[in-house]
């Protein structure tokens, strides 16, 4: 399915904006807020610090996580088999370089970020999986109460710069219901999936635009997994023939199986 007269000329509208905007405007660190050159996305301190996250492995094939399509085990339950994340989400370390930028992500409408990040997401997307015209782009939205605080929603503007920059249409397939609740204030696995359950529906139109296809699914940070889990379940019941999961950051195990295996293999066996 190509892209529409209008996602076309939404794309050419928002360039000009963007391009406006990168003129006019102090440019800083999108890691740091520190206040940079013109054409950088990082100070020196925090490109340092970001070129080392894109490295860290995946716990489950040993190649880095931009460059594995392996899923989350909530993720696999679900039946998503295939995954595009950029860095490991650090639980027990929140001045960690990924978590600042996803903090400020949050908090911030910075319209640079979301194209450096966007199209960096995009990129590690087109080089591992066989893009064609079966495939299009949707993403999972936030919440009401955040959108009102904060005026914006991040996975909304992830997923425009994702099917900018690979050429893909773009469906707004999800919606969030009034009831809908943020997450984190649930404590248990129960809670968090009877608040998903009532509180994320498929938009009316939604089924024909997907029906049969590959469906990008773009979230900015999967943890438990449980929304994408729930939004995947949802697209294939409306006809979705695949769900791939986008993120910028996982949370997921950090250890290669087979390196700890190799590494106490000398043990004896009550030992490892």
């Amino acid at each position: 399915m190509p892209r529409t007269r209008k996602e076309r000329f939404t794309d050419t509208v928002r360039d000009f904006f963007y391009r406006l905007w990168h003129y006019f405007s102090v440019c800083r660190c999108i890691g740091c807020g520190e206040i940079i050159s013109e054409h950088a996305v990082f100070c020196e301190d925090c490109e340092k610090e970001w070129e080392a996250v894109l490295l860290s492995e995946c716990g489950v094939c040993g190649r880095s996580l931009c460059r594995c399509l392996c899923p989350t085990d909530a993720l696999k339950e679900a039946r998503i088999h295939r995954q595009v994340k950029l860095y490991r989400y650090e639980t027990n370390d929140s001045d960690a370089i990924g978590n600042r930028i996803l903090y400020r992500l949050k908090e911030n409408d910075i319209e640079m970020a979301f194209r450096f990040l966007g199209g960096l997401l995009a990129e590690k997307t087109a080089a591992l999986l066989p893009l064609d015209e079966s495939f299009v782009v949707t993403y999972l939205p936030r919440t009401h109460d955040r959108v009102l605080k904060h005026g914006f929603d991040q996975s909304k503007h992830l997923a425009f710069e994702v099917s900018r920059a690979l050429a893909l249409p773009r469906v707004k397939a999800l919606r969030r219901t009034l009831h809908a609740k943020t997450q984190k204030k649930m404590k248990s696995v129960a809670a968090r999936k009877a608040n998903l359950e009532k509180s994320l529906r498929l938009r009316k139109r939604a089924a024909k635009a997907i029906a049969g296809k590959r469906v990008l699914l773009i979230d900015d940070v999967i943890t438990s997994g449980a929304s994408v889990c729930t939004a995947a379940r949802l697209l294939r019941k409306s006809g979705a023939r695949e769900v791939i999961a986008l993120s910028l950051a996982v949370v997921t195990r950090t250890e290669n199986p087979r390196a700890v295996a190799e590494k106490n293999s000398h043990l004896p066996y009550f030992m490892r």
